[in-house]
């Protein structure tokens, strides 16, 4: 079994889930509980297939553990000891589908830009906001992040980035943000300055 498959077996046992028993209805009972099918559930178990972003927040919730832990666990970002984990990388070697882990990295640091940007909070508001709750980021860091220099997010950004702009990690992942501008569609050719998005080919 895989470091997630393991995290989450151990975390459904703790929560409650008769997962080992063939009758326990613990597979199905955490299925039910996070949205998951229970084929997902079972695959994910056994270490056969990684997890979706979206299907993260509400395995977090079925297993009552915070959804920094299955964050970290599950590799889309990286822990406490500051090693540094390529969100794109990484989703895409869960996921097993590694041409969607570009996107899906951009999408997120794209979430956070856009929704910073329509509360008008400038990068260093952020990052001061982010410091003074208790992960030190300079103007620089987030500017890295935003411009896809440094493709990477520590699980304690996202987590105090997202309690910053008055939402969730869970809510940046699962949740769209509409960029007041461009609507998430701009024109073929053109890349959006406000949240970043690049248009279609023109």
């Amino acid at each position: 079994m895989s470091d997630f498959s393991d995290f989450v077996t151990n975390a459904a046992r703790a929560a409650g889930y008769d997962i080992d028993s063939p009758r326990g209805g613990g597979r199905t009972a955490l299925a039910e509980a996070s949205g998951m099918t229970l084929s997902s559930v079972s695959r994910m178990l056994s270490g056969q297939t990684g997890i979706s972003p979206k299907a993260l927040p509400g395995l977090a919730e079925a297993l009552r553990v915070p959804v920094s832990s299955v964050l970290v666990a599950a590799g889309f970002v990286s822990g406490p000891d500051g090693s540094d984990l390529s969100v794109g990388e990484h989703v895409g070697r869960l996921s097993g589908t590694p041409q969607d882990a570009p996107s899906i990295s951009r999408e997120v640091v794209s979430k956070l830009r856009a929704l910073r940007q329509i509360q008008k909070v400038s990068a260093q508001k952020l990052a001061d906001d982010v410091t003074l709750l208790g992960f030190p980021v300079t103007r620089t860091m987030l500017a890295n992040w935003e411009n896809g220099r440094k493709n990477t997010i520590p699980v304690d950004f996202l987590v105090l980035a997202s309690q910053a702009l008055g939402t969730t990690a869970a809510a940046i992942l699962n949740e769209p943000v509409a960029c007041p501008q461009c609507k998430g569609e701009p024109p073929a050719g053109f890349t959006c300055n406000t949240c970043g998005t690049a248009g279609g080919a023109a």
